[in-house]
């Protein structure tokens, strides 16, 4: 029988896994996670980014853009 992870309240998990002994503990979250859909992230780079996207719309500073109209601003600026 699987352990069950408490995952009342829980609205995002980060978990950034490292090594092959992580591996079963990362398949449990994970599987929890989607089971009650919840947002996982695992790497470093995209929880500092959901922080700060968090942070942003906590001060009402989120801004949305185009992926495209972000693209072709670097293309134009050399970048």
């Amino acid at each position: 029988m699987k352990k069950q992870l408490p995952v009342a309240g829980i609205q995002l998990i980060f978990n950034t896994p490292h090594g092959v002994e992580s591996w079963f503990d990362e398949k449990a979250i994970r599987c929890a996670a989607v089971t009650a859909r919840i947002p996982t992230i695992t790497t470093l780079s995209a929880a500092r980014a959901a922080c700060e996207g968090i942070a942003a719309l906590q001060r009402g500073e989120a801004k949305v853009y185009a992926l495209q109209h972000l693209h072709a601003e670097r293309v134009a600026a050399g970048k």
